[in-house]
């Protein structure tokens, strides 16, 4: 693992793991294991390596770290990486990893609340599923970071992307005449909450658009 070769490392990690589960170097070899598929971007076996290491009930010394590397395989989903097919490293990487990443994203906000991550994985979860155009999944989430986490930078940067993912959805349901509605009660929030932020009149223009 110190010199890179990753994939030597993963082969020996996992011989361990499997000859010798019980041993005191198995408890930390799903870490390793994790670290060193996630290098070869084998994402989906490094996420199952990390979870089985974070299900330790010992309170394993690198859970932070682990949980980590989890919201940057999340992160690797959103932005394109594929995972392979049925699990099997005999199939090719050309499965989505979307719905692996929401998970791990839900994951990461349910071990880590209040953590810095939390937020994050709030705010990337919403891109994702924008993305994926579940509109109303992805304001539910942003709405959800702004009432939890109401001084932190991300914040206004979600009210400002609740009315483009408002203006983005009034283009496909041109019918719906609540999208109008709620996008001025949110940009309404915005301004009160931030009233000094040059972001507020960008979020007015685009309900202009609406």
């Amino acid at each position: 693992l110190e010199n890179k070769d990753w994939k030597t490392a993963a082969t020996n990690f996992q011989i361990v793991l499997n000859s010798f589960p019980k041993s005191t170097y198995a408890i930390d070899a799903n870490y390793y294991l994790g670290v060193a598929y996630f290098r070869l971007h084998e994402f989906d076996f490094a996420n199952d390596a990390f979870s089985a290491y974070i299900s330790d009930i010992n309170h394993p010394k690198y859970f932070i770290e682990a949980i980590e590397y989890k919201f940057y395989i999340a992160e690797s989903f959103r932005k394109g990486a594929c995972r392979r097919f049925f699990g099997t490293k005999q199939l090719p990487k050309w499965a989505s990893g979307q719905e692996l990443g929401l998970t791990i994203y839900d994951e990461v906000i349910a071990v880590l609340p209040s953590h810095e991550l939390a937020v994050r994985s709030l705010y990337s979860k919403a891109c994702l599923l924008m993305q994926m155009k579940h509109y109303r999944e992805s304001i539910d989430t942003l709405q959800l970071l702004v009432k939890r986490f109401p001084k932190h930078e991300l914040t206004p940067t979600s009210y400002l992307l609740i009315t483009t993912i408002y203006l983005e959805q009034s283009q496909s349901e041109f019918q719906n005449p609540d999208l109008l509605a709620f996008a001025e009660i949110n940009v309404r929030r915005f301004k009160a909450q931030f009233p000094r932020d040059e972001r507020v009149q960008e979020a007015e223009n685009s309900v202009l658009s609406i």
